[in-house]
């Protein structure tokens, strides 16, 4: 299965190759190559060099726009991505409301913001996963998967009791393929299912803060509250990263396929010592 890092690399030299850039650059480096020999011939000199930042100015906006591009496309799927916007939302929104409530040095919230972001970056390398392995999914099964998961069972009935125990095969055939398939895709729904309680959470946690924040002045019952929905928003996130932790996106693993281990090969020099 494609790596993360391997998919990035693989979108930012795709968008760098993308034929409408490599035209623009090439037009660029075209017209520096040909304007720069008249840089020494007295007032074009200074033609010659605007010529020449207009270059480097070119091919700075195609790769920031190409960078720009991989980074919108590193989802395959348009779901996974609009859950990690909603996240990165979210975390925005709660990094200021807790900027609003810094002065008012709560101990308790002096950790949170590392912890979000710790879940928030694995909770991110789980949907990139989830992503790569949903690709894979759809580009081996396709429109499959769909027919067989609704297909009804090859009752065919006949005299023949060989064909009846063909078709019975065929039937154990597809319930065995269900099962599988739902083994493979069960971590993507898992991980879309950890995204959105870790969104609502953030939700939640942000409106307790706002809530602290116009009500600081009131009775002290008003900060015992708020400091009890703190520790109930950090189990929520503990639970979270229990399961991120837990979550197993690998394919052959959820079919029960163990990658077997390959015996050490002896270097030429314990050979050699042993003969």
């Amino acid at each position: 299965m494609t790596s993360i890092s391997e998919r990035d690399r693989q979108l930012v030299v795709r968008e760098f190759l993308h034929p409408l850039r490599l035209l623009g650059l090439l037009l660029a480096s075209g017209l520096a190559i040909a304007v720069w020999p008249f840089g020494q011939q007295g007032w074009l000199s200074s033609v010659a060099w605007f010529f020449f930042l207009f270059f480097l100015t070119g091919v700075g906006l195609i790769a920031f726009d190409a960078l720009r591009s991989a980074r919108q496309k590193k989802f395959h799927s348009a779901a996974l991505r609009r859950h990690w916007e909603a996240c990165e939302l979210r975390l925005g929104k709660l990094d200021d409301a807790l900027k609003q409530v810094r002065k008012q040095q709560v101990a308790e919230l002096t950790e949170l913001p590392m912890t979000v972001h710790r879940i928030a970056e694995q909770l991110y390398t789980s949907l990139r996963q989830a992503d790569i392995v949903q690709h894979e999914v759809e580009k081996s099964e396709g429109w499959i998967a769909g027919r067989l998961q609704q297909s009804p069972p090859h009752i065919r009935p006949s005299d023949d009791k060989v064909v009846n125990e063909l078709y019975q095969i065929a039937d154990r055939n597809v319930a065995e393929y269900r099962q599988q398939y739902s083994a493979v895709v069960s971590g993507v729904q898992r991980t879309e299912a950890q995204a959105a309680v870790f969104a609502t959470t953030l939700d939640t946690l942000r409106l307790k803060i706002l809530g602290y924040r116009l009500t600081g002045t009131q009775p002290e019952i008003s900060r015992t509250e708020f400091l009890h929905a703190l520790t109930e928003a950090r189990a929520q996130l503990d639970a979270i990263d229990r399961a991120l932790d837990e979550l197993d996106l690998n394919p052959l693993t959820a079919l029960g396929i163990q990658r077997t281990e390959e015996p050490p090969v002896e270097s030429p020099q314990e050979l050699r010592g042993d003969s």
